[in-house]
């Protein structure tokens, strides 16, 4: 097992999710979550800050839009449109429940 994940550390995890395991169920969890974590590791490497590329493929907060103001129907307008439309909401068919 790699040491990635101390006792300690996995049994705290099992705490909080509340799984109860015991005997090779606990010893398979415990080096799959080393595992995983391991890979989190390998991947740290190629954290955005240590990449080396141009600036312009990153869009800086000047390039976003900016939020306009949009038009929109009112509720009783929606009424008037469409019989379906009821206390703010559209009517579909049932889905769930009973056929």
């Amino acid at each position: 097992m790699n040491n990635v994940i101390t006792k300690e550390i996995f049994d705290t995890l099992l705490y909080i999710s509340r799984l109860d395991v015991t005997g090779e169920e606990k010893s398979a969890l415990q080096n799959q979550i080393s595992s995983i974590v391991g890979y989190f590791k390998e991947l740290e490497k190629f954290r955005e800050d240590s990449l080396e590329t141009p600036d312009s493929s990153f869009n800086s907060e000047q390039d976003l839009r900016t939020s306009l103001p949009h038009l929109y129907v009112e509720a009783r307008a929606l009424k008037l449109i469409n019989s379906e439309f009821m206390d703010g909401y559209f009517r579909t068919p049932k889905v769930l429940g009973s056929s």
